[in-house]
């Protein structure tokens, strides 16, 4: 690293005190507090004034979770006083810059605003590579609060207040409290506050299309990057469930009232949020009717309304932008042990029990899904890749299929990608695992090409910029979902543009969905872009 010197923003929160690099000129401002909460309690702004000058020279401490030193390279501290951001730019007397705002993943029980050390030692969302190529960007990172102390419900606890009313979507509410602090300080920085993007992916990508469910969350933000997760069916968890899980945690932990969880310290709340982990996707009696990922965004009709699905469709995509998509070999590593031919039908076993609730008869599933689904690639798939994709599909593609094609219905723009980059998952014929993306978007190791590289980060910024991924460095044409067709850029060895992907895939599984069920204005939509039965 160069030499180093300091640099001071004054904001109506503060006068932050970070470091720029004199060689490249980027500007780094690690650990702003951009809120402050107790546990299990909304956030709430910090009380500093212009003149409290505040040292942002450090990362700031980390969320509760699990937590393995040697992967960072730095020591990280955990504190439920989490609430802080890392922001970089270049330029800073550039103004009206993009503001680029990434949300972290984890399964919505880790993750922080720091990433993991990369190979060249760098944090991995560290951003001040983008920025060195980009002045007319910012990258704001903010931690926000995961697994029970992002979401639990109180609700049956003794002492249960509207203080608490919140507690099952802090999460979320977090994510929106660091969308205030911009709108009032970014200006600052040479931020424009209307031109906010979202970018994040699978916890991360859920956590910011379930902003869009939630009225609080309009006027925050003007555009969603949406990678490998989305707030719909199993993404989503009802109240009632919230309840089952967050019963059985206080059982565990032998506490009737909310003042005796509030004792607790926070390691154990940990040990007994991995108990109950292991219990999850309906693994055990206990959570047999519980088919949500834990800890997910809550339809508690207080932060996401009952309604969530018509509100989205009528007003929460209006005006925004998308871009949204999945990897071709998402989970495909929980398959891997199963991949010899003799071990298909433990595959197959494997993909019932997580996907209980569309395949399995007994949970009002259809298991002759898996045949029909089998034979409709029969000559470019086995049985595996068929398992493989089954549950990709399920988890993932079809919640960015739901997306592109609501955005483009409400006439939003709205782009479709599906990365099918080949040997980025360990192995020189692997699929595209889950998070290969991450790498490339914040310019750190990566195995993919230079200039495969280079065209899906313009994408990606020339996006954020303007809501179209074209632009005179991007050579790759882009169309938008619209006029009945789903539209999609499948990224491999080259860029395609294609009219769908696996559209008879689709028109499987669509009706599945609990909100194709549920919504007849969704039903109305899907039938207009796929030919289903």
């Amino acid at each position: 690293m160069g030499s180093t010197g300091i640099k001071e923003i004054v904001t109506k929160r503060g006068t932050y005190i970070g470091r720029t690099e004199k060689e490249t000129g980027t500007c780094s401002f690690l650990g702003i507090p951009y809120g402050t909460a107790a546990r299990w309690e909304r956030a709430a702004d910090v009380k500093t004034t212009p003149e409290v000058k505040i040292n942002a020279c450090s990362y700031g401490p980390s969320p509760w979770q699990d937590i393995v030193q040697e992967d960072y390279g730095i020591p990280v501290e955990m504190n439920e006083e989490c609430l802080n951001l890392n922001l970089f730019g270049r330029d800073l007397e550039q103004t009206g810059k993009t503001v680029m705002v990434w949300i972290y993943g984890g399964a919505q029980v880790a993750g922080n605003n720091i990433g993991c050390k990369t190979g060249s030692g760098e944090a991995l969302f560290d951003g001040k590579k983008i920025v060195e190529n980009n002045s007319d960007i910012l990258v704001v990172v903010p931690n926000y609060r995961v697994g029970i102390w992002g979401s639990v419900n109180l609700s049956t606890l003794n002492g249960f207040t509207e203080r608490y009313q919140f507690s099952n979507n802090l999460a979320r509410l977090d994510i929106v409290q660091c969308l205030k602090w911009i709108h009032e300080n970014i200006e600052a920085f040479g931020g424009d506050k209307n031109k906010v993007t979202l970018f994040g992916q699978s916890a991360g990508s859920a956590n910011i299309s379930s902003l869009l469910l939630m009225p609080e969350a309009r006027g925050l933000f003007k555009r969603v990057i949406c990678e490998s997760s989305f707030a719909m069916d199993l993404s989503l968890t009802s109240y009632q469930d919230s309840i089952t899980i967050s019963d059985e945690f206080f059982k565990r932990l032998h506490v009737k009232s909310v003042e005796e969880a509030e004792r607790l310290e926070a390691k154990t709340l940990l040990r007994v949020q991995n108990e109950i982990i292991k219990h999850s996707m309906g693994g055990t009696p206990i959570f047999s009717g519980v088919n949500s990922k834990l800890f997910s965004p809550v339809i508690d009709n207080a932060v996401i309304p009952e309604n969530y699905w018509d509100y989205f469709i009528q007003t929460g995509c209006c005006g925004i932008d998308f871009l949204g998509g999945t990897n071709e070999g998402e989970y495909d590593q929980q398959f891997e042990r199963f991949k010899e031919p003799g071990k298909w039908a433990e595959a197959k076993q494997m993909l019932l029990d997580h996907c209980k609730a569309k395949l399995d008869p007994l949970h009002g599933g259809r298991e002759d899904i898996i045949s029909l689904y089998a034979e409709n690639e029969k000559m470019a798939r086995t049985d595996f890749d068929a398992y493989r994709d089954l549950k990709n599909d399920i988890y993932l593609r079809m919640g960015a299929l739901s997306y592109g094609m609501i955005f483009a219905e409400q006439g939003s723009s709205s782009y479709l990608y599906y990365l099918a980059l080949q040997g980025t998952g360990g192995g020189k014929n692997t699929r595209c695992p889950h998070g290969a993306e991450i790498p490339i978007l914040f310019m750190k190791d990566s195995t993919v090409d230079e200039e495969c590289q280079r065209q899906i980060r313009n994408a990606w910024y020339n996006f954020a910029r303007s809501g179209n991924p074209n632009g005179e460095d991007n050579k790759n044409f882009w169309k938008q979902v619209g006029n009945g067709t789903l539209n999609t850029m499948k990224i491999g060895k080259a860029f395609v543009m294609t009219s769908g992907v696996r559209l008879r895939d689709a028109s499987l599984l669509l009706p599945l969905i609990k909100e194709y069920q549920e919504c007849p204005a969704f039903k109305k939509i899907c039938k207009r872009f796929i030919k289903i039965n």
